[in-house]
């Protein structure tokens, strides 16, 4: 981020521009009430408050033209989302795998001790 002659870091959000959901700590859910989501305020608005930039979209959400919040903001917003649902998405495949790989030995189990079975590397002969 490039500071102009005048300009700090937001003290609020440490530049994120977004702050920690108070539901889940790891989740950047909030635009700072701050900055706005620029991560930066001059001294006067490090003060009193940077003025929120109205919205011409009907819902108050739009491009980041629209709705004031800067593109690396919204760059960073998505992806950390994007993280966010890759992770939770890899831990319910390695959780399933886990699961069925339970499975496997509970029968492997089961088979060894039945008699005219051998169970070798996931093969009943």
């Amino acid at each position: 981020m490039k500071l102009n002659e005048g300009e700090m870091i937001c003290n609020k959000c440490e530049g994120m521009g977004t702050l920690p959901s108070e539901q889940d700590p790891n989740t950047m859910a909030k635009i700072c009430k701050k900055c706005f989501g620029h991560g930066k305020v001059d001294w006067l608005e490090n003060i009193l408050g940077k003025k929120a930039i109205q919205s011409n979209s009907s819902s108050g959400w739009g491009a980041s033209s629209s709705s004031g919040i800067p593109q690396e903001t919204l760059d960073k917003m998505s992806q950390h989302l994007a993280d966010s649902i890759d992770k939770d998405i890899m831990e319910t495949m390695i959780n399933e795998l886990e699961q069925k790989t339970n499975k496997m030995k509970a029968a492997a189990a089961v088979f060894s001790k039945m008699e005219g079975y051998q169970f070798d590397n996931g093969i009943i002969s």
